[in-house]
Order: C-alpha cells, then structure tokens, then sequence
C-alpha cells in the first residue's frame, strides 16, 4: 500500500484470519496478516487484526471481555486476549477447542494433527471463532472503544468465509444494526475452499439458518482435482464469495486468473464473474525487515547488521548461520534457502528432486524451513539423512530463525507451479 490512504479518510479496519505470524503460521497467510495490518496502520487507520488463541502467548493479556456464541447446537463462553503492537490491536478469542486441542505448543498443527488430516470439528470451531470475532468488534473496548458496527472488515481465506453470512444475519435479526460495515473476502488460494460433505444437520452445526446453508451447497469434489468424485457438499469459500461486498485475492494477475478461466476459479469463476470480479492487491514484503536495522538484529538475533555499503558482514552472518545448523563453515559454498509451505503447488517435488542431484554434485549447501504434504516431509528427512553436512530441514515455521536464514543465505529458492 501507499503511505496516504487516496482519499485522506480514515477507516476501522478488522482483519480476521485463522493465522497470524508471528504467533501462528503455516504459510503465506499468517505472515500477510501479520504485515499487512502494520502498514495500514501507518497509514493512520485504526487497525484490529482477529485469530484463535492457539497456545499461551507471552505477550497477550486477558481482557476480561467474555462473549456467548454458539458452538454446533451448544452455547459456549469465549474470551479474547490482547496486544497492541505496532500500532495494531492484536486480538486473540480463547477457547478450549483452540488452546487445547494439541498437547504441547501447536506449531504448525493449527486445523489438523498432520498435513492433509483435519481436525473432525473443524467446521464447528471455525464457525464459532467468526461469531467470536464479530462479537469482538462489536462490544471488546479497546483504548476505550469498540471497533463497532462502523468498520471494514477483511475475511481471509474459508476459515473466515461466513462471517459475511452472521453479518447479514445479524441485519435481519436487527434491522438497522451494521449499516456501516463492509466485508471484503480474500482468497489465498482458490484450492482450499473448506469443502466438506454435507449434513443435514449443517444448519444446526454451523448455526445458521437453511437459507444460507443452501446457498452454499453444491456438487463438487471435496479435494481439487478432476479425477476425484463429485459429491453433495457445502462449500465454505462459496459462502464468502456469495455474501461479502467485495472478493479480493493476492494479486492482479491472479485476480484475472480466477475470474476468466475455469482451472484457477476452481470451480467459483462463474460466482465472481456474477459478483463484479475479483480485485487483485498484490502481497508485499515488509520494507521494515532490514538487515542493516539495529533493532532487526536484537529481535532476530543475527550475527551482524549489513547493507550495500557493508556487504561484508553478511559473510558472519552466514557463517553463523552454517554454524547453528552444523554446516561446514565454507564462505565458498553457495548456501541456498527455502522458507515455504511444502506443497505439490508451490513446486517442492520437483525442487527436492533436483536438489538430490545437485547436491550430490555440488559443495552447495542448503536451509528449508516450513511444513506441509506428509510425503514432501519425509523426503525433506531422508535428504538431510543423506547429506548431513549440506542440507539442513527445519520442518516448521520459526520465529526468529527465519530472518537468520535468510540473513545467512546467498540465494533464496522460490519454486511456484502456480500462483498465488
């Protein structure tokens, strides 16, 4: 974004999201909602960003706001947690079926105890969790004040996709109320559309009256993909495509992607088309995460500060880096990286494979971190089995590690098949 927002207005802004760097993440989502808020904010708007309390935050504190929402056909307390960082109002809805789901920090199994395997409520926790956060913006003071039913509001991804649903919802049940309030839904990736079989109790499961749930109901396979079975189900992103004001995804060419061709709408081109299109506002980096930055160096811990007139530092930083991860300590190898989900999306079958080859080639060295596809898991093991002193796989997103690696690396590798 621009550092003026176009018109000199400024907006409550509310960002709910299943994920939210640095307190949880499993890909690019949680690190969108993570930087993205921060920028908005100097731009002067007042910026919420919503996610499950997964695990103890150190940072958060409990404020002692409580709300009663519906959990499947039961009622159920939540509580919401908070920090205001970086000019944004992190907020943080508590509930057993969030914090205490896994033993033990979460990490990356944040909708399911392994890649590909979900959790089997998870279609009630999510629809609790956007009744929580609409109950959130309405009535949790913040500096003394709600973000009240004056507000924009950023649905991302399916985990989010009803709320523009429990909004109108909410207009029905009280004429007048949320007038003010826009929701925009964001797709991350037109893959993951929170498909599941359909119930005849999902009325009941997701307490929303019949209407809705027929709207959102359709004949499609459960995963992507034109082999597999269609099947009566109700699809979750269809829900947020039909419902909020406006659909946004991660960039302009992707945005054209979704709405003109029938292989990257996944089967929803149609619906944006009937809806206006898409917008595509293209992910950013966070110009703030600089290596040159003293502060930088402190939070993440790295060896040395560098910039273009200090080039020279980054080899400490390198060399740090091969010396925490027990590489040799070789400024001449090429130390390459890759922080990312491993996905057949994002290219890492065809990056391992070749990574094989050139390692076995090669004095090059390599750093991946992230988790994902339980078979991509299992070569990323086998190779660093074969090549202890060149590779290296950190299976999960870490927090400060992540700018080490990249501080450290020479080349960062950035495989896609396809966007986003």
């Amino acid at each position: 974004p621009t550092n003026r927002p176009p018109s000199g207005k400024k907006f409550n802004v509310v960002f709910v999201s299943a994920e939210v760097a640095p307190w949880s993440q499993t890909g690019g989502l949680g690190a969108v909602a993570d930087g993205l808020p921060v920028q908005l904010a100097k731009m002067g708007h007042r910026v919420m960003s919503i996610s499950p309390r997964y695990d103890q935050y150190e940072e958060a504190w409990d404020t002692s706001y409580h709300a009663t929402v519906k959990m499947g056909a039961v009622e159920t307390q939540v509580g919401f947690f908070h920090v205001y960082k970086s000019k944004v109002d992190r907020v943080f809805v508590d509930h057993p079926a969030f914090l205490e789901k896994v033993w033990g920090q979460t990490k990356d199994k944040l909708y399911g105890p392994a890649w590909g395997i979900d959790y089997t409520d998870n279609q009630q926790r999510f629809s609790m969790f956007q009744q929580a956060a609409l109950a959130a913006i309405k009535g949790l003071a913040l500096g003394g004040t709600p973000y009240g039913e004056n507000c924009v509001i950023m649905c991302n991804d399916w985990h989010s996709s009803l709320l523009p649903m429990y909004l109108d919802m909410e207009r029905t049940a009280h004429p007048g109320s949320w007038k003010n309030t826009k929701t925009i839904f964001v797709s991350h990736n037109m893959v993951y559309q929170g498909r599941a079989p359909y119930q005849e109790d999902h009325s009941q499961i997701l307490n929303l009256p019949q209407k809705y749930i027929d709207r959102m109901r359709a004949q499609m396979p459960l995963k992507v993909g034109k082999r597999q079975p269609r099947v009566d189900c109700l699809n979750w992103m269809l829900g947020g495509f039909l419902f909020a004001d406006r659909i946004a995804t991660v960039s302009e060419t992707y945005a054209v992607e979704i709405e003109t061709t029938e292989e990257k709408g996944v089967e929803l081109m149609k619906v944006a088309q009937s809806r206006g299109g898409v917008i595509g506002i293209l992910n950013g980096l966070n110009d703030n995460i600089t290596p040159s930055s003293q502060t930088m160096k402190m939070k993440a811990n790295l060896a040395a500060t560098f910039g273009p007139e200090s080039l020279e530092n980054k080899g400490l930083c390198k060399a740090a880096l091969q010396a925490k991860f027990k590489l040799p300590i070789d400024p001449s190898a090429p130390l390459m990286c890759f922080l990312g989900r491993l996905d057949v999306q994002k290219g890492v079958d065809i990056m391992l494979a070749a990574l094989d080859v050139a390692l076995q080639k090669t004095n090059m060295q390599m750093v991946m971190m992230g988790g994902g596809n339980v078979e991509m898991v299992k070569i990323a093991k086998r190779l660093q089995e074969k090549y202890p002193k060149q590779y290296k796989a950190v299976l999960a997103f870490k927090g400060p590690e992540k700018f080490q690696v990249y501080a450290g690396a020479d080349f960062a590798l950035m495989p896609s098949r396809y966007e986003p």
